[in-house]
């Protein structure tokens, strides 16, 4: 797979790093909105925070 992002519209943060608006997941936004499959194609199943599978 691949991520696209815009480097140029990077923030700063507090380490001094800078990451791309919505490149990187937290509690905040959305990682990835679609099905991920492995490098076999086998579909990665969505878990909550208890490892439970959700439906």
């Amino acid at each position: 797979g691949a991520e696209f992002t815009t480097m140029e519209a990077s923030m700063p943060s507090s380490g001094g790093f800078g990451y791309p608006a919505y490149g990187t997941g937290n509690a905040h936004n959305t990682w990835f909105a679609c099905t991920i499959v492995d490098a076999n194609g086998k579909e990665v199943p969505w878990v909550d925070r208890d490892g439970r599978v959700l439906k």
